[in-house]
């Protein structure tokens, strides 16, 4: 008798379910959250969800391999499809109307090799070719204006600094007309600055060195040790910037991966290189 009343119960539980009208709802995979005046991340509601998705098939293409960036100016969307070493240029359909990849300069004939970043300002197209450590400007017929490589002694660097450092710029961006912004991997002296003629100009904006309780003992230790022991303490420096943009009026947005416990992932950089990102510098700003 129990399972006869069960199994009747669960009939009209389906009939109910099928004559229902359901509203598809937006679910994204992520908790939206922001800043309060305190520094401290509150629910919020979500500033976007997603529209659409799109593989390689329904942009016309046969594959794409570890797709690394995207930049988007006026009705065309620039795709690079790193594994493919090459760019995708779309329509705002997600159609590709052309693809670039193959680049020259002159006679000699480039090739991508793991490109990260890529920005385009007026037709002029900035990528930042990884592991091949330069940074090029071309066209979109793939003909290179410019070639960014490691800075050299004679353009002012930093005593030695980039003898030791691994030139992989990770992502590049026009600042004003000609003046280009570098990020590059495990930099942590800030953004490179490089004029038209491609001379090195300086560094823009370091992160400041995180506190934490064990550079705070080190600090104390070092107090007490000899030069020759300081020698095995931990070196603290300023962590690196993994992405860069810029708005309408010239400020610079960076975004950088810090411990768990920061609130400067994201940061707004004014001419000085100081964030003016409301958040938890807020009192410091309010206070000056």
């Amino acid at each position: 008798m129990m399972k006869a009343f069960l199994r009747t119960i669960c009939l009209l539980l389906v009939s109910v379910l099928l004559g229902c009208t359901f509203t598809a709802v937006a679910w994204e995979p992520y908790r939206p959250y922001q800043y309060n005046s305190y520094g401290e991340s509150v629910p919020s509601m979500a500033g976007y969800t997603a529209k659409a998705m799109y593989n390689a098939a329904d942009m016309g293409v046969e594959s794409l391999e570890s797709p690394a960036d995207l930049f988007c100016e006026r009705d065309t969307v620039y795709l690079l499809d790193s594994g493919n070493a090459r760019v995708l240029i779309l329509d705002m359909d997600m159609h590709v109307k052309k693809i670039l990849d193959r680049f020259t300069r002159g006679e000699e004939e480039l090739q991508l090799n793991n490109p990260q970043g890529i920005f385009v300002q007026d037709g002029r197209i900035l990528i930042a070719d990884t592991d091949n450590r330069r940074v090029l400007e071309c066209d979109e017929q793939g003909r290179v204006a410019r070639i960014l490589e490691a800075p050299r002694a004679e353009d002012g660097t930093t005593d030695g600094y980039f003898e030791k450092l691994d030139f992989k710029p990770l992502k590049a961006v026009f600042s004003g007309k000609n003046d280009v912004y570098v990020i590059v991997e495990n930099c942590y002296y800030g953004i490179l600055r490089f004029n038209l003629d491609g001379r090195f100009r300086g560094f823009y904006g370091s992160n400041m060195v995180e506190s934490t309780l064990q550079q705070k003992l080190d600090q104390l230790w070092k107090r007490l040790l000899t030069k020759e022991q300081q020698k095995y303490l931990s070196n603290y420096v300023p962590t690196d910037y993994s992405s860069i943009a810029l708005d309408a009026e010239g400020f610079v947005y960076t975004s950088t991966s810090k411990s768990t416990g920061s609130k400067k992932e994201i940061q707004k950089l004014n001419t000085k290189g100081v964030n003016i990102l409301l958040g938890d510098n807020q009192a410091d700003l309010l206070n000056k």
